[in-house]
């Protein structure tokens, strides 16, 4: 197999239920050059035995000796990508047919300056489907520094193909954070490169057991990790610094730390008092009401 056009990174760890529907969904693209990173981050199930099923010279297969977790695991693929673009796909989540054709066509047609062409995607929890980006998020593409910064990151990291390039810039994933390093990353990308957004949802995400978004230590580390490293940037906002610090104070409290909570939560209200719902949640933390 010559080089690729695009390196696929799908770091996997103990998602052997889950994987053959990620790898199949991958191999089924209608756009056809591009390898397949698939990297095992010190799996004990029988993550191997699954990727071993599939016979496709487009596969690379790798085992970390230890875990490295998502960050060091994606990093790990990324190193080895021979593709000018890299796209991701998570052990559980299913690409839709036309995903990296679509994706492919608009980098043909794009300026050096876009990074990253990422799609819309459903989000399933249980019965429910959502659409991600949601509504409020106004401004999809081209400088979306202050959008992403604004709101919860909304750039899904399996929907996203970036110019390698690019990547070698503003450099990987940080692998301090045990959640939202993909969130750091697009803001580092955001700051100094335009990205597309195609409105089509191109990809079904799952939320599964065991999942490092269930744990609220993990987001708090993560949260003050964000704050503290964008800061600069973050400070010049005061809804932005108060959105934050709520955020923080929020997952303090769902983790029951509740003195600390209340804390954020308060410096939430002063940063910004004109947040009405934020005032509510604030004074019934502080008054030991139920939020």
């Amino acid at each position: 197999m010559g080089k690729p056009k695009v390196s696929v990174i799908l770091p996997t760890f103990n998602r052997a239920k889950y994987l053959d529907r990620a790898i199949s969904s991958v191999l089924s693209q209608s756009f056809y050059d591009f390898e397949l990173i698939i990297v095992d981050d010190a799996s004990t199930d029988n993550t191997e035995e699954i990727v071993g099923m599939f016979k496709d010279e487009r596969i690379i297969y790798v085992k970390n000796p230890k875990n490295l977790g998502g960050a060091g695991a994606r990093n790990i693929g990324i190193k080895m990508a021979k593709g000018d673009f890299i796209a991701f796909q998570d052990s559980d989540d299913l690409w839709h047919p036309d995903k990296l054709e679509l994706q492919m066509k608009v980098f043909e047609k794009a300026e050096e300056d876009v990074a990253v062409v990422y799609t819309a995607f459903i989000r399933k929890v249980g019965e429910k489907e959502l659409i991600v980006p949601p509504p409020y998020v106004k401004k999809t593409e081209g400088y979306i520094y202050k959008e992403l910064l604004t709101h919860i990151n909304f750039v899904g990291t399996p929907t996203a193909v970036i110019r390698k390039e690019a990547l070698e810039d503003v450099g990987y994933f940080d692998e301090r954070f045990p959640r939202l390093q993909d969130w750091d990353l697009f803001l580092r990308l955001a700051k100094k490169y335009r990205f597309k957004f195609i409105k089509k949802p191109l990809l079904t995400a799952y939320d599964v057991p065991g999942n490092i978004s269930s744990n609220p230590e993990a987001l708090i580390k993560a949260l003050k990790l964000l704050l503290g490293k964008h800061y600069t940037e973050i400070r010049k906002d005061r809804k932005i610094v108060s959105k934050f610090y709520q955020r923080i104070g929020e997952a303090l409290l769902s983790a029951g730390r509740v003195s600390e909570g209340r804390t954020f939560l308060f410096k939430a209200f002063i940063a910004y008092p004109l947040n009405p719902k934020l005032a509510i949640k604030t004074s019934a933390a502080l008054f030991g009401k139920k939020l």
